[in-house]
């Protein structure tokens, strides 16, 4: 199966604090190939019933993904996405649905 997308996984690592205090994030960014999927009617239905609205889902291969829960996508804007749901399809692949991020409003 042809991948024709790029997105990024986002890694977050606590890199300590400021000397005011404020956490310090360190993000590491790891493209990987994959394949824009549909998001079905029953599946959109049932992430809004929990308060969750799914934006995408991208297909990638299992061996890629060690479970971060923040995607870029696309790389070009930056605009990253919450994992809401990953789903194992096979041995080879895994099916990652997002939503988008809200950036801290108190900035």
């Amino acid at each position: 199966m042809l991948s024709r997308d790029i997105i990024e996984l986002v890694t977050q690592i606590d890199g300590g604090h400021t000397p005011l205090g404020d956490p310090i994030i360190i993000k590491t960014y790891t493209q990987v190939y994959a394949n824009k999927l549909p998001i079905g009617m029953s599946e959109k239905y049932q992430s809004n019933a929990q308060g969750l609205k799914p934006e995408y889902k991208f297909e990638i291969r299992y061996i890629e993904y060690s479970g971060e829960q923040i995607i870029r996508y696309p790389i070009t804007t930056g605009q990253e996405y919450s994992v809401i749901r990953s789903y194992t399809k096979n041995d080879e692949m895994i099916e990652l649905t997002l939503q988008g991020v809200v950036v801290n409003a108190n900035a």
